[in-house]
């Protein structure tokens, strides 16, 4: 939200000098000629064509990445998780109390 902010302050400050310049308003310190006016428009269209170009292209990409990641990092907790179960099982099963039959196959 903070660039959004910025591009609104920037096109809010364009217009501000627009006007002024059409309205031939002189200040002592600050004079707005044409030429100014345009070289602002310029960079504000170069910056908000940058803007648009990360937005839709570059921001999605670390966007995704990330999602991806995170995911990842679930799914191995999840398969660690299954893993510690298993062998919680496993352990438990191997265990022969006294007094169980164990089955008994002859090797000839």
């Amino acid at each position: 939200m903070q660039i959004y902010e910025l591009f609104n302050l920037i096109a809010n400050s364009a217009l501000i000098i627009i006007i002024l310049s059409l309205t031939h308003v002189r200040t002592r310190f600050i004079t707005f000629d044409i030429t100014m006016l345009f070289r602002v428009l310029f960079w504000a269209f170069i910056i908000v064509i940058l803007y648009r170009f990360l937005a839709k292209y570059v921001f999605p990409v670390f966007k995704i990445t990330k999602m991806a990641s995170d995911r990842m990092r679930q799914m191995q907790h999840k398969m660690e998780e299954m893993e510690h179960k298993v062998n919680n099982r496993s352990t438990g099963r191997s265990h022969i109390k006294e007094g169980d039959y164990i089955d008994y196959e002859e090797v000839k």
